[in-house]
């Protein structure tokens, strides 16, 4: 993963590399105020626990995959890390997701945040809370875009999956909109499942270009 601006790497999370981040700044800061045998390691006093270990503002970070291509990249306004809690609340995110072969995905939300979690399988994997107006899209190189607009979904980027279990509208520009209580997004194959409920049935409206 990378950052720009700053330095970079090619597997580390998030979290750890806005650790790498805090890590060379305080001793960078350390070695030009104090002599090596003054430091000493301290407590944080209470009031300050709650605060964050790192702050971004107006960055852009980007994770590669193992053989070097690109995987995802994230713009925010704001992402501020809090290793205590081994999470990252991102303000204003955009999300490009590259899957090999298919176009990119883009993920916009007015808030979000990124933490590791344990996996069905016992691994840790990193998932992306995204929340407040959040539109999922891809467009092809014809031109046909796919658009989901909801107000909250999880992305799994090692596992290539966006779901959500709010309501959701799906927009296809060659015609017809649906609309469901939730849905799962496989992002390589570009296949969606839609949800329902018994108060929210699946609702698919065809244009008449779909027939075209």
């Amino acid at each position: 993963m990378s950052a720009e601006p700053g330095g970079g790497g090619s597997q580390p999370r998030l979290r750890l590399w806005l650790a790498i981040v805090i890590a060379v700044g305080v001793f960078a800061a350390l070695a030009l105020l104090v002599g090596p045998g003054d430091i000493r390691p301290t407590t944080l006093p209470p009031e300050l626990a709650s605060q964050p270990d790192a702050y971004l503002a107006d960055g852009t970070i980007t994770q590669f995959r193992p053989d070097g291509s690109l995987q995802y990249r994230i713009r925010v306004r704001q992402a501020t890390y809090f290793n205590r809690e081994g999470r990252t609340e991102l303000t204003a995110p955009k999300l490009e997701f590259h899957s090999p072969g298919a176009p990119p995905w883009r993920v916009e939300a007015a808030a979000g945040e990124v933490r590791e979690i344990v996996a069905a399988d016992g691994q840790q994997e990193e998932r992306a809370d995204l929340r407040g107006a959040v539109r999922l899209s891809q467009e092809s190189a014809d031109g046909r875009r796919t658009e989901l607009r909801t107000n909250a979904l999880e992305f799994y980027p090692s596992r290539e999956l966006a779901r959500g279990d709010q309501p959701v509208m799906i927009e296809r520009s060659i015609g017809g909109l649906a609309r469901a209580a939730g849905f799962e997004a496989d992002l390589k194959s570009g296949r969606i499942k839609l949800f329902s409920e018994a108060d929210q049935r699946v609702s698919i409206v065809v244009l008449p270009n779909e027939f075209q």
